[in-house]
């Protein structure tokens, strides 16, 4: 049984969300369902950027329609999927067929052990770099927020064969021991 992060694969083309309107981005990332929000929830893009994605990465998790079918097929039942619409300010194009996915729960799945964490202190739990996940802590989620960083989602190896069968755009998986803090592309 093994993790990997799910990431967006990131190009000088790679769309890229700029903001999410109506949500707070602590809520977002919480791991804790959200309440009264107004759909659809408007995602900006970054402008000059068309390279099509079935997932963006950040302010939070967007996924296509088609990522989310593979998601249930997957038997991942810990997603609020929230409509959303993204918008090309310059062009002022809308793109419909997307979704926020607020993923619940947030694990402490880090054997720091066995990781690097860059400036940790007492008062500060420090940034994740190349680390392990202590299997023990996962209890065989699908997929589940890293509670040390929750932008990052991990996601169990039968979720990803589900995930990787179907083909997404612009969708990468990456070894929490190579995670480095940035963006990643299949050349890196």
């Amino acid at each position: 049984m093994t993790y990997s992060l799910l990431r967006q694969h990131a190009t000088p083309d790679s769309w890229i969300a700029l903001a999410v309107k109506q949500i707070p981005r602590a809520a977002l990332l919480s791991g804790a369902p959200l309440q009264g929000i107004q759909e659809p929830v408007r995602v900006v893009l970054a402008a000059g950027r068309d390279e099509i994605s079935d997932y963006l990465e950040l302010p939070c998790a967007v996924v296509s329609d088609r990522m989310r079918n593979a998601l249930d097929r997957a038997g991942v039942d810990n997603v609020q999927f929230l409509r959303a619409t993204l918008e090309q300010r310059v062009s002022e194009r809308k793109i419909s067929g997307y979704w926020i996915a607020n993923v619940f729960g947030a694990l402490a799945c880090v054997d720091r052990n066995a990781s690097v964490i860059e400036r940790e202190s007492d008062s500060y739990s420090g940034d994740l770099r190349s680390f392990q996940i202590d299997l023990r802590a996962t209890y065989g989620l699908g997929l589940f927020r890293v509670a040390e960083d929750r932008r990052l989602i991990a996601v169990h190896e039968r979720v990803r064969a589900v995930l990787e069968r179907a083909q997404l755009r612009g969708v990468l998986f990456q070894a929490p021991s190579k995670y480095d803090g940035y963006p990643v592309s299949a050349t890196r």
